[in-house]
Order: structure tokens, then C-alpha cells, then sequence
């Protein structure tokens, strides 16, 4: 009777450790599923366009910030902000990115899909002091997302960068021929993160 007992409490550990195993192994393949499917918004870039301005004939640049899902799924309650600095000299280290104004855009990005965030306009003498490294512009944002999945957690997603080697002409419209006027955007050294590495 004592072996038929100690046999019962043997297969009864076997039976729980089974289960534990299979609980562990079906937690494991769901966090893989998540972490391969989720939507994953990272900063794809600054683009620009020249623009006439009616009343003076001044030429402006308008810039906007491209945001790529590199994900499999679209994004949840997504929120971005945006920002630029500039600035008579490189941003001091002590600068606060303050992205707690109320002036989050509430969007939706599709797998695979981006969407655009307006920055701002700047006149090309502006520009031309840039190049001539007497003006510095820093462009910046944040993301915020969920997923589709059930009880998914906040993303995040900032990023920094500082306009450098302008070529070309900013005073003039931008051509394909005549002026491919281009700016180079380095990532700053701080303020550049995704996930957890933004805590």
C-alpha cells in the first residue's frame, strides 16, 4: 500500500510538472508570437519641400517627419509629437525634451505603412545660416503605441537628430537638375531610444 501511495504522489508531481512545463511552453510561443507580429514604430527620416510665399515671393521649406511600422500588425492609440530647435548654438546638454504640451497627434499607422508629422516651416536664408554653421536645427519626437494583441503594453519611441551637411541651395526651389538641394540629419547623442532603452 505504502508503494501504491508513494507511486500516486510520484505520478501526481510528474502530472503537475507536465502541466507547468506545457503553461510555460504555450507562454513562451505567445511572447514569440507577440514580439514577431507586433507593430514596431520606428522614425524613418525628414523630408522637405520648397514652397513660394505669396506675399513677398520668400521662399520657405516645409518639413515633416516620416514614422514607419516595421511591424506585422497596425499600431493601437498611437500618439506622436514632434519638434524643432532653432538655435544660435549646439544644443546644450543640459536641454530638456518636453513632450508633455498637448499637442499630441492621435493616429494610426498600418503594417508595413508610415505616416507623416508636420514640423515646420523655415525660409531658406534660414537654411543658409544652417549651412553656414552660424544657426543649428534640431528636429525631435516621440511615439506612443499599442498593439492588437489582448492586454498589450505602451510602446515608446523618441528619437533626435541635428541638420548637417546642407547642400545645394536653400534660397532657391528645390530641382532635379539645378538644385537637388539636401540635408544630412545625424542622430544626437542622447534622446534616442525604443522600448524598455527609454526608461
Amino acid at each position: 500500500m505504502r508503494v501504491g501511495l508513494e507511486d500516486a504522489r510520484l505520478s501526481a508531481n510528474a502530472a503537475t510538472d507536465s502541466a507547468l512545463s506545457a503553461s510555460q511552453s504555450v507562454g513562451i510561443a505567445k511572447t514569440a508570437m507577440v514580439a514577431g507580429n507586433r507593430a514596431f514604430v520606428h522614425y524613418y527620416g525628414c523630408i522637405w519641400r520648397s514652397h513660394p510665399q505669396d506675399s513677398d515671393n520668400r521662399l520657405f521649406w516645409r518639413f515633416s517627419v516620416r514614422w514607419m511600422n516595421a511591424g506585422n500588425t497596425p499600431t493601437r492609440r498611437l500618439r506622436v509629437f514632434v519638434k524643432h530647435e532653432f538655435l544660435d548654438a549646439p544644443m546644450d546638454p543640459s536641454y530638456q525634451f518636453d513632450a508633455t504640451m498637448p499637442t499630441h497627434t492621435t493616429t494610426v499607422i498600418a503594417a508595413k505603412g508610415e505616416v507623416f508629422s508636420f514640423v515646420v516651416d523655415l525660409f531658406g536664408d534660414e537654411l543658409l545660416l544652417v549651412k553656414q554653421q552660424k544657426k543649428w536645427l534640431y528636429i525631435w519626437g516621440i511615439a506612443q503605441y499599442s498593439d492588437v494583441f489582448p492586454e498589450s503594453k505602451e510602446y515608446i519611441t523618441r528619437f533626435c537628430v541635428e541638420a548637417r551637411n546642407l547642400t545645394g541651395d536653400p534660397a532657391t526651389p528645390w530641382d532635379d537638375k539645378k538644385n537637388r538641394f539636401d540635408i544630412q540629419f545625424a542622430h544626437c547623442d542622447r534622446y534616442n531610444c525604443m522600448d524598455e532603452d527609454c526608461a
